[in-house]
């Protein structure tokens, strides 16, 4: 009978495996208050995004802002946002979470204060780039929480975390279109009400950010605070490798991009209805339907991407995401082939508005699950930061103009000054026509191309899956190892045990061993040595005498003279 063979630890293979068992990925716990808090930063988040939208219309008629001053206020805020995006993710990737998201919303609630008690057109313009700078803080770092905090089981908690957080930005856009709407030009406490909304937005952001100071603590620290300018540089490589060098994260830039179609097209989606006669009101109507039926459908949407993440743990996401652009599809192929409302807007209008919401889904429950699972976790503010960076930028410059290129010059849209109402049948069945055109097939090919990227992502998805787990795990005990180095760097002396004695020197004095005589023994030898002389000789008394000095005895040396 052979031997059973030994396998050496020494093997890579199975030390990794050896590796992946004994390591543990550490979880943040913020606690309930702590989860309270950075999921109304995400419904702050939404109220503050639609403030700026239903401000702009006030800008005109308060300070006579043109239309060029107004875009060029809306640009520089968003594009500010999502640039300083990546600064945001390189600080959330080596320090704290909470103190991170605290600098960047007190900033934010400075800018918001300061914004309301200006009127002049550039200083507006600086406090809007340092408003977005700071607003740019929010989207990495709640990325950074959910992956810290999500501890890589079968559950997927992420995407429901994900889709609450995307819920909230709706009902808080919802609110400060109910809301704000009305109170932005009447007079409130004196001032005009846009004014009250940036003080009101200011004090709030600022109390968030102090709580979560104190609040939103964790006991372990998964920090790594750069040492120098070249680790830095190294996180920026390591964030840039892991988008452009993973197929599917790369893929992510896409799939973020196409996904908002259905609210990029929004505003042309109300011309369309105000060309058809709807009035302001149902249009109204329609728009708050859209947001509820993104938050509650997001909400909903998110428990039914996890089971099915659960039942097909590889490829759960993106069996999610294509349904979820089959709906979309479906429904607007409906609302734009079936007859156009006549002047109001029917039941089942409401209906499709409220699904087309809810098929923003996307956004919380598959695309940034995604992300968490295929950008390693030292990565992941970072690298989420870029991809936002990337797909927002790309939609805000390429959207209005490919737009317009489809509407104008494919479909025969013709620009008019005059009002809906004044305008010749001609034209307007004719920009009626286009616009109705112009978005259904902007929304349907961006559908098609998502579920195209979705189905790429099938080729990929599993494998870079697996290879990011076995990076995280040496990302895992590296974050053990500063975690245990930190804590013993805090203690002192005297509260570290003292378990044994320290161990003796190995060098010690040498002890010289003399060998001691008998003194009677000692005695007897001397006398011996004296008799040797002549017996006949003899001996005077001094003569002994010095004798006895000379020949001391061995008793005297060592230490039996002391």
């Amino acid at each position: 009978m052979s031997e059973p063979q030994i396998t050496s630890s020494a093997d890579p293979a199975v030390a990794h495996v050896e590796d992946e068992k004994k390591v543990e990925k550490q979880t943040e716990d913020y606690g309930t208050f702590g989860q309270v808090l950075y999921h109304l930063v995400s419904f702050t988040e939404g109220y503050e995004q639609q403030v700026l939208y239903l401000c702009m219309r006030l800008f005109e008629s308060t300070m006579g802002f043109t239309k060029q001053q107004q875009t060029m206020l809306m640009t520089v805020s968003i594009m500010s946002r999502l640039c300083f995006s990546l600064v945001w993710g390189l600080l959330a990737d080596a320090f704290e979470t909470n103190l991170v998201m605290s600098a960047g919303l007190l900033f934010m609630g400075i800018a918001s204060i300061l914004l309301s008690s200006t009127s002049r057109y550039s200083s507006i313009l600086f406090l809007r780039f340092l408003h977005g700078a700071a607003f740019g803080c929010i989207y990495p770092v709640q990325q950074k929480i959910i992956s810290d905090r999500d501890d890589d089981d079968d559950r997927n908690s992420s995407s429901s975390t994900f889709t609450r957080l995307h819920a909230l930005n709706c009902i808080g856009r919802m609110l400060c279109a109910a809301i704000t709407t009305e109170a932005a030009q009447n007079i409130l406490l004196g001032f005009i009400g846009w004014r009250v909304s940036y003080i009101v937005l200011g004090y709030v952001w600022i109390s968030i950010g102090i709580a979560i100071i104190f609040v939103m603590t964790t006991p372990k620290e998964l920090i790594s605070p750069y040492n120098s300018m070249m680790g830095v540089i190294q996180q920026i490589s390591g964030a840039f490798s892991a988008v452009f060098t993973n197929w599917s994260a790369f893929l992510c830039i896409f799939t973020m991009l196409i996904a908002e179609a259905p609210m990029c097209t929004l505003p042309y989606m109300i011309t369309y209805l105000e060309y058809l006669g709807v009035s302001d009101l149902k249009v109204g109507i329609a728009i708050v339907v859209t947001t509820i039926g993104g938050a509650a459908g997001t909400a909903a949407g998110g428990i039914v991407i996890e089971n099915i993440t659960s039942m097909h743990k590889d490829y759960g996401e993106l069996i999610a995401g294509i349904v979820v652009m089959g709906v979309r599809l479906i429904v607007c192929v409906l609302f734009f082939v079936s007859p156009a409302p006549d002047g109001r807007l029917m039941w089942y209008h409401y209906i499709e508005f409220a699904v087309l919401g809810a098929t923003l889904v996307t956004v919380g429950g598959v695309d940034r699950p995604i992300m968490r699972k295929v950008i390693e976790d030292k990565y992941q503010a970072s690298a989420s930061a870029i991809i936002q960076c990337i797909s927002g930028i790309s939609i805000s410059i390429s959207f209005v103009e490919i737009f317009a290129y489809v509407s104008e010059k494919l479909h025969g849209y013709a620009p008019s000054t005059q009002a809906i109402d004044d305008m010749d049948a001609a034209l307007k069945d004719n920009n009626t026509e286009a616009l109705r055109k112009s978005t259904m097939y902007m929304i349907v090919i961006g559908s098609l191309l998502n579920i195209a990227c979705y189905g790429a992502l099938f080729a990929t998805y599993k494998e870079d899956k697996k290879v990011v787990e076995q990076k995280n795990v040496v990302e895992w005990k590296e974050r053990e190892e500063r975690h245990e180095a930190r804590q013993f760097r805090k203690q002192t002396l005297d509260e570290i045990p003292i378990d044994k004695l320290p161990d003796e020197p190995e060098s010690k004095s040498r002890v010289v061993e003399v060998e001691v005589k008998d003194p009677e023994e000692e005695m007897k030898d001397i006398l011996d040595r004296a008799g040797d002389r002549d017996s006949d000789e003899i001996v005077a008394p001094e003569d002994l005498t010095a004798f006895l000095r000379s020949e001391r005895p061995s008793w005297h040396q060592g230490g039996f003279s002391k």
